[in-house]
This record gives C-alpha cells, structure tokens and sequence, in this order.
C-alpha cells in the first residue's frame, strides 16, 4: 500500500475518533461552566409565574363633597367632590409569595396606595381606596349617541397592581367614568 493511501486510511479511520478527546484548555471548560450557570440562573428568572388576580367586584358608594371657606368671611369658597372605590379580589402565587398589593395612581407602575390584610392574599377580602378628587380626572366619553364625539365625562385611570417576591409584577388598568364635565372643575354650585 502507498504511503498516500495509508495517509487517507489512517485519516479515515482517526477522524471519528476526534469528537472522543477532550481537546478543550481548562480556562474554556471553566468558561463553558460558567456559561451554564448563568443560563440555569437564567432559566430560573423566566419561569417565574407573575400573581394572578382574581377580582369579585369594584364599586363605589356615592361621592363625598369638600369644601374649603374663607377663614374672614366663614363663606364657601371652593367645593370639591371626592370617590372612594370598594374592591373585593384575592390575588394568588403558584410558585412564590405576594409582597405588595395596591393602587398606582400615577400611572408610573409603581404602588403609590398599598392595601394590607389580616389573612392571606389568596382569601378574598375588601379593600377601599382613598377620595380620588374629580378634577384628577381626564375627559373622555363613551363614544356612542348624538354626543359621542365630544368629551363631557370625567374619567379616572389608576392600576390595581400585585407584585411578587420574585419581582413578578401583575397590572390590571382601569378606567372609570365618575361624571360629567360640571363636576370634574373646582366649583361652589353643584
């Protein structure tokens, strides 16, 4: 057999084995491991479930008026009206615990008003949230009807928010309409 041949026999038969030895400098293993970890870690992070909520009603009941007098005078100067909302939800952690729950006012998607109970976050319970003032409101409408196009209602955004010790973040907007556009302004006459 010719030397060229016995070349290309032994290339044939030692090139399969080249996947069997451990080729690899110890600083590449130790990278390699590294590289694992951070993408266990990784993997940890994503399969965090955020908290569910489970929402069994939000109301109000009725408005309160604030008024403001003239210390001289004892006459009314301004009149402001004031809705507090009512919820009753529980709020549930497949895989963790719950850490804060409450109302983001702002819109930021941080907590600004936090809601505390006595038992567990996955028992339902009732909670109330300040006096929105009516002139933090936006206009809007409904958009239906005559007048639809134009904005006369008085709305009100905030986010009823849960967070988890996890950092999962659960979000659900409302919008809610709390009256025409006489009552979103500061006045004195009702």
């Amino acid at each position: 057999m010719s030397t060229d041949k016995m070349f290309i026999l032994l290339l044939v038969v030692l090139l399969p084995l080249t996947g069997c030895l451990d080729l690899i400098a110890p600083a590449d293993a130790d990278a390699d491991a590294d590289a694992d970890a951070d993408a266990d870690a990784d993997a940890e992070i994503q399969t965090n479930n955020s908290p569910v909520f489970h929402i069994a009603g939000i109301g109000h009941d009725g408005d309160e008026s604030r008024s403001t007098y003239n210390s001289a005078t004892g006459e009314e100067e301004t009149r402001m009206k004031y809705r507090t909302y009512q919820f009753w939800f529980s709020v549930v952690d497949v895989d963790g615990n719950i850490s804060a729950v409450g109302l983001d006012t702002d819109l930021d998607l941080e907590i600004d008003y936090e809601f505390t109970t006595d038992g567990n976050w996955s028992d339902f319970s009732y909670h109330e949230s300040y006096g929105f003032a009516w002139s933090n409101t936006t206009m809007a409408n409904h958009a239906n009807g005559e007048w639809g196009h134009e904005p006369i209602y008085c709305f009100l955004r905030f986010n009823l928010m849960a967070l988890d010790d996890n950092g999962g973040l659960t979000v659900v907007p409302y919008t809610m309409s709390v009256g025409n556009n006489q009552g979103c302004d500061v006045s004195v006459n009702d």
